[in-house]
């Protein structure tokens, strides 16, 4: 009697457990045993256009090793932009493939639906973990569930490494997207950094709004024509000028238009300086290696900043401070001299080399009088004065006479010079070469004029000759004159 009510008992028991345990295979994720699978999403509300991140995390897994998630979301809310995984596919220091999420809609909705497996692991994960991350963006205002909701899961699994069901209780989230009235107008920036530029560059503009976000961000370049960031790229300065100006504002999306900003000074100088440099004034030649450069320089733009020099074009001296003039030192032996000069103007660019080139003699001419010769006496009253020179270097200039220490006569070129009304005496004659270099030789020589019919230079004779011949004239005058009165 014991025995046959015990067997009826025991039969319900049984059929019970496997009713059970077959439910508990049909519906494996909608009662956990302390795994879950959960939506982590923003728990305020989120304001329209921003984006925002959710992330599907596991809790308290035990030997994950594969899973397939399907996330259902309003998109007339929400719109899906993408869906990230951990870095480099790696998950808790293991590799997974993963198919990329697929965003799609069915008549439950739309949803998000992506595939994951760890890679060559005989055991799965266990613990805490982010298994994908979601970026949408709040496109009008109204609320969203996110949700692995649908019957009994629907098509959200999770596998162990023996590819059975892993139970667990799924978390589903929502969010709240919101228009706030914006009236803050958006805040734009620019990264010029006040300095010389050489090439055409541009000047970035960032433009930031705290809530509606920036729509367009507008400028225009020295007053010319309005242009947008978006359309036309950043602004671009070309033009060269010291004086470059760039007006530019921001408009948010709630249409609040930022206070113009006016940025001047904007500098850009793509042309080195030019310039001139004279040595001497230009002279062909130099009596001397010390000389003057006299120096021009022309930068419309920045200006001319500094300057240095060089006699062979490769050894420069240090650069200074530009000045309209320069002494200098020539190097070397005489010969013909080069010196060279660079600028640079305050955009840092440099200039070719300019240069000026010139003779240096420092050696002074030959001359030589060959007549008269020196101590010798010349009977007349006029000289013919020779000579001979020459100039290795620079070449003759020209001759300069004087005749007693009286002043210097230029005959040009000529070697010969007559000089008249010779007055009885020593006479000293000086004949100067001076060369094309200004460099001077000079030559003298002393002799005697002696116009006497008889002997020596001086006027004794003369008087003697013409008391003699008074006499002869008077003694004859009076011998006519006794024959008459006889």
């Amino acid at each position: 009697m014991k025995a046959s009510v015990q067997t009826p008992t025991m039969g319900i028991f049984l059929a019970v457990l496997v009713f059970t345990v077959m439910i508990l295979s049909i519906i494996p994720l909608s009662f956990g045993q302390g795994t879950q699978l959960k939506v982590d999403a923003p728990t305020t509300d989120i304001l329209v256009t921003t984006q925002f991140n959710v992330n599907i995390t596991i809790v308290d897994v035990t030997d994950l090793y594969a899973w397939q998630i399907k996330l259902y979301y309003n998109n007339a809310t929400l719109l899906w932009l993408n869906a990230t995984y951990p870095p480099g596919h790696v998950f808790d220091g293991r590799n997974f493939v993963q198919v990329n999420a697929t965003n799609d809609s069915d008549a439950g909705g739309a949803y998000v639906l992506f595939f994951a497996t760890l890679v060559g692991n005989v055991t799965g994960f266990s613990g805490n973990g982010t298994l994908c991350q979601i970026k949408f963006r709040a496109q009008n205002p109204g609320s969203s569930s996110l949700n692995f909701s649908r019957p009994f899961g629907g098509d959200t699994f999770l596998w162990d490494s023996n590819l059975m069901d892993i139970p667990a209780t799924l978390v589903d989230g929502s969010v709240s997207a919101v228009v706030i009235p914006d009236v803050t107008k958006p805040i734009t920036i620019n990264n010029y950094d006040g300095l010389w530029h050489t090439t055409d560059f541009t000047v970035t503009l960032t433009a930031t709004d705290d809530l509606i976000g920036v729509a367009e961000t507008y400028y225009k370049m020295n007053n010319g024509p309005t242009k947008a960031v978006s359309a036309d790229g950043q602004p671009r300065v070309t033009t060269e000028s010291a004086n470059n100006t760039l007006e530019y504002w921001s408009v948010d999306n709630a249409g609040n238009e930022e206070v113009h900003h006016f940025l001047a000074g904007v500098k850009l100088d793509k042309t080195a300086p030019a310039g001139t440099i004279k040595i001497n004034a230009g002279a062909s030649y130099t009596n001397k290696t010390a000389v003057a450069l006299t120096l021009s320089a022309m930068d419309a733009t920045s200006g001319t900043a500094v300057m240095h020099f060089s006699n062979d074009n490769i050894t420069y001296t240090n650069w200074q401070t530009y000045a309209p003039s320069k002494p200098w030192i020539l190097q070397g032996v005489d010969g013909s001299k080069t010196v060279y000069m660079q600028l640079r103007d305050y955009a840092g660019l440099v200039s070719p080399a300019f240069f000026s080139t010139i003779i240096l003699d420092s050696t002074p001419p030959t001359i030589s009088i060959t007549s008269p010769l020196d101590g010798s006496e010349v009977k007349s009253s006029t000289v013919t004065v020779t000579w001979t020179g020459a100039d290795a270097t620079s070449g003759i200039d020209h001759y300069e006479i004087r005749l007693n220490g009286g002043s210097w006569t230029n005959v040009g070129t000529n070697t010969t010079y007559a000089a008249s009304g010779l007055g009885d005496g020593a006479h000293t004659l000086e004949v100067e070469a001076i060369d094309k270099a200004g460099m001077i030789r000079l030559s003298s020589v002393s002799f005697t004029a002696n116009t006497s019919l008889l002997f020596g230079p001086g006027y004794i004779e003369e008087i003697i000759i013409l008391a003699t011949t008074i006499l002869a004239v008077l003694g004859i005058a009076l011998y006519f004159f006794k024959i008459k009165k006889h």
